[in-house]
């Protein structure tokens, strides 16, 4: 995925150190609401990317691994 600069959205500041639980990524959904994201992306092996307005951008810095997509 291609990300666009986009200063208006900084990364997830509640990104968890190890896994994501199921709580956690509820918040992740909560946040990207209230920015006026429109999609997410979560793939195994990358980081989260978001889409507000148009313009992709990641907001994690740890890719995901498969068991935390299950």
């Amino acid at each position: 995925m291609d990300s666009q600069n986009n200063n208006r959205i900084k990364l997830y500041s509640e990104e968890p150190k190890s896994r994501w639980q199921p709580a956690e990524f509820q918040a992740l959904l909560i946040w990207g609401a209230k920015l006026g994201m429109s999609d997410l992306v979560a793939c195994s092996n990358d980081v989260i990317w978001v889409r507000v307005s148009g313009i992709w951008t990641r907001v994690t810095n740890k890719p995901l691994e498969s068991t935390e997509l299950e």
